[in-house]
């Protein structure tokens, strides 16, 4: 499976740092792997897409930028300018869409 979900434990002697608003998300992990390989191919990216694109995931936006720098992948709304594109989707939606449980087509023809 895709994604296993959950959290690790902070380390012994540790302050449990405050919960992100996202936590609560199965998808945020589908952003987190999104994230990474934006690392690893991010100018290669926004050469490509020159552009910003938020996620509403059951009303918590995830952005996905690859218009500015090298690119970058964060929970909340863009730091810079307007997204081009604004996907909505439910948290469910977006773990099956990453599953590949959940063609893309189908899901937007349904509404």
């Amino acid at each position: 499976e895709f994604l296993k979900g959950g959290a690790a434990a902070p380390a012994s002697g540790q302050a449990a740092a405050a919960p992100a608003p996202t936590s609560g998300l199965k998808s945020a992990a589908v952003f987190e792997l999104i994230g990474e390989g934006v690392k690893r191919q991010g100018a290669a990216l926004v050469s490509q897409v020159k552009g910003v694109i938020v996620f509403d995931v059951s009303g918590h936006p995830f952005t996905i930028d690859l218009k500015h720098g090298s690119g970058d992948v964060y929970a909340g709304m863009p730091k810079q300018g307007k997204p081009a594109l604004t996907i909505t989707v439910s948290d469910a939606d977006m773990v099956s869409l990453a599953d590949g449980k959940l063609n893309a087509q189908q899901a937007f023809m349904r509404g």
